[in-house]
């Protein structure tokens, strides 16, 4: 258990991480439906009934959902009472769910706060507030606990976990603030009210004009005036004179110490308030006239043949996904190095990464000496010092692409012990190059250089693949440096053999 106020070593985290967590429910098991309900609700599996109610308010939070969207928020107090959903297969005579709800009142902007943070966040709240949240005789003290359980619920990590907080009793929450109401500063009593929005409005606005002479007819603050037209681009409400809109021309005193004033304002400050309906009103919820259907996105099940074939799914608006594909050289890397698990398929017969005995294939080999000693002259790298060779050979047969095993040689790096072995062809590995040198010195310079830049390169179907294979050999010992570097995947390995090198 970690102290509180100290820091985490990155052990401990490690630790809390690879914590395997038991799965209580194994939805992989028959049974897993009633595991569930007693493990996340603590009921037993023949309570049908509960599963029923908790089935209902979903249902009611979905309800909820698609009003607040077509109709606005229809309950301000409402929210789903559990912690967890419930099965699909409870959503049995959803119609007889309760789809009716109470209007009631927002929480004011101090009291939402007070609702969602934690309390070590009371410096956001007026202090007396804050007490509450750390008072052993507050109230509300069970709002705010300081360890809680997280249920990872199938995920691995703890941000991922569903936090098993109490629910925020709205009724207990404003009593116990309404106890301390009278200590609160007039500066927090004025952030807590809910104000009218505001529009900011350039002089640059068709409306600018009609709107700055507002503030020269003298009204009173609280007069509603109308707006519509094409001045306001559809818009309609009302607006009302704000207290802090600037004259034009007047200066705006920076809120932030240390930043300017604003000279010479251009702006017009209006509070705004949304047009009134009644409240029975009900938003007609229908397409209008000019608006465009957007593609179907599921394949049409009458498609024959070639229009089969060409069909590509649409997600939302956008006709024009980028596609990416694999031409036959990339299905044969594809076959070489995905492991064959099931059998079967187009890639059912591909060899193992990292698998295989003496002489075997794979990756990287997967004989125990897969870097044995250097390679000769005429073998490895090619015939002679300046020619060039397959790259790391080619095995008994020939030349073969890079990836593509063969008879004594498997993998990208041979097969392990004989990778030496290989005949003194010609192969055409791009960027393969080899520099005598006399003193280990030398040989730093060249392999530095190989590492700033001295790189072959070669295009491939349009894609840039650059291969770097260096050999530097000094009188008493031999220095292997083998670097490889693909910078798009989909490269041509066919066009790569038979280039020639440059």
């Amino acid at each position: 258990m970690a102290r509180r106020g100290v820091k985490r070593s990155i052990d401990s985290v490690e630790e809390e991480e690879e914590e395997e967590i038991p799965d209580e429910v194994r939805l992989y098991e028959p049974g897993a439906k009633d595991r569930y309900y007693e493990s996340k609700f603590g009921v037993l599996p023949n309570n049908v009934k509960f599963r029923k109610n908790v089935a209902d308010e979903y249902a009611r939070g979905l309800c909820w959902v698609l009003k607040y969207y077509y109709q606005g928020c229809v309950s301000w107090d409402w929210y789903f009472p559990f912690h967890y959903a419930p099965f699909a297969s409870d959503f049995t005579n959803c119609a007889n769910a309760n789809t009716k709800f109470n209007l009631g009142t927002p929480f004011n902007p101090l009291e939402q706060l007070m609702g969602v943070f934690p309390a070590g966040s009371r410096s956001h709240v007026p202090e007396p507030w804050g007490e509450l949240m750390l008072d052993p005789e507050s109230l509300i003290i069970d709002f705010y606990p300081e360890d809680f359980k997280i249920d990872l619920n199938g995920k691995k990590f703890a941000w991922q976990g569903v936090a098993l907080l109490p629910f925020v009793d709205e009724k207990r929450l404003k009593n116990a603030l309404d106890e301390v109401y009278d200590q609160l500063t007039p500066e927090e009593i004025r952030r807590n009210k809910r104000g009218d929005d505001c529009l900011y409005v350039s002089v640059k606005h068709p409306a600018f004009t009609s709107l700055s002479d507002l503030y020269q007819m003298g009204m009173d603050e609280e007069n509603e005036v109308p707006i519509s037209g094409k001045e306001f681009q559809g818009m309609q409400g009302v607006v009302l004179l704000a207290k802090i809109n600037v004259k034009t021309k007047g200066i705006l005193r920076s809120p932030v110490q240390g930043m300017d004033n604003v000279t010479d304002n251009h702006v017009v400050t209006v509070r705004y308030r949304n047009p009134k309906y009644a409240e029975d009103f009900i938003f007609p919820a229908r397409k209008l006239s000019n608006a465009t259907d957007p593609p179907r996105v599921l394949k049409p099940s009458d498609l024959k043949g070639e229009d089969s074939r060409n069909y590509r799914p649409t997600i939302g608006f956008n006709r024009n996904m980028p596609r990416a594909h694999l031409d036959s050289s990339g299905h044969r890397a594809l076959g070489h190095l995905l492991p064959n698990l099931r059998g079967g398929g187009l890639y059912s017969h591909n060899v193992p990464l990292l698998k295989g005995a003496r002489g075997g294939q794979g990756l990287l080999g997967a004989s125990p000496g897969l870097l044995p000693t250097p390679p000769r002259p005429g073998g490895f790298m090619g015939s002679g010092l300046d020619d060039e060779g397959p790259l790391m050979g080619s095995g008994m047969t020939g030349q073969r692409p890079p990836l593509t095993p063969s008879s004594g040689a498997g993998g990208l790096l041979g097969s392990g012990p004989e990778m030496q072995g290989f005949p003194e062809d010609y192969g055409n590995a791009p960027g393969a190059w080899r520099k005598k040198v006399t003193t280990p010195t030398e040989a730093e310079e060249v392999v530095v250089k190989a590492s700033m830049g001295h790189m072959r390169e070669e295009k491939a179907n349009g894609d840039l693949v650059v291969v770097v294979v260096v050999v530097v050999e000094v009188e008493v010992e031999v220095v292997v440096v083998v670097v490889v570097v693909v910078l798009v995947a989909e490269a041509s390995w066919e066009h790569l053999h038979h280039s020639p090198s440059q």
